[in-house]
């Protein structure tokens, strides 16, 4: 099976646009180094670091009834294995909001995305 270029690069803008973008930061109040992520629809990313993050801003806003974890364990995105929170992350949250600086309340090594 061959895809043609055009057909590649729908699928491709596709999947991105299902994605929530984030501004991580290693302090609270958003302070201290910070990297950018995009967050794919479900997908888990881990710093593979005990000591993580401590607050974020939201960029970009995923799809509907898309779920944002974060999570404290350094080996993914599993609830069980330490403390986690979680928002809506298409919009719909009062506190996942654009631009606002959102206090992990730990410090958080791994975070992911799941459809609700």
């Amino acid at each position: 099976m061959q895809f043609t270029t055009p057909l590649f690069l729908l699928a491709a803008a596709a999947s991105t646009a299902s994605g929530y973008v984030i501004q991580v930061f290693t302090d609270s109040g958003c302070k201290g180094n910070s990297q950018q992520f995009n967050v794919y629809d479900n997908t888990c990313h881990t710093t593979g670091q005990t000591v993580g993050y401590r607050s974020f801003q939201v960029k970009a806003y995923g799809a509907g009834r898309q779920r944002a974890g974060f999570f404290q364990s350094a080996t993914g995105c599993n609830a069980l294995a330490g403390t986690w929170n979680d928002y809506w992350a298409d919009g719909g949250s009062d506190s996942f909001k654009k631009d606002r600086c959102i206090e992990v309340g730990f410090s958080a090594s791994s975070f992911g995305s799941r459809s609700a």
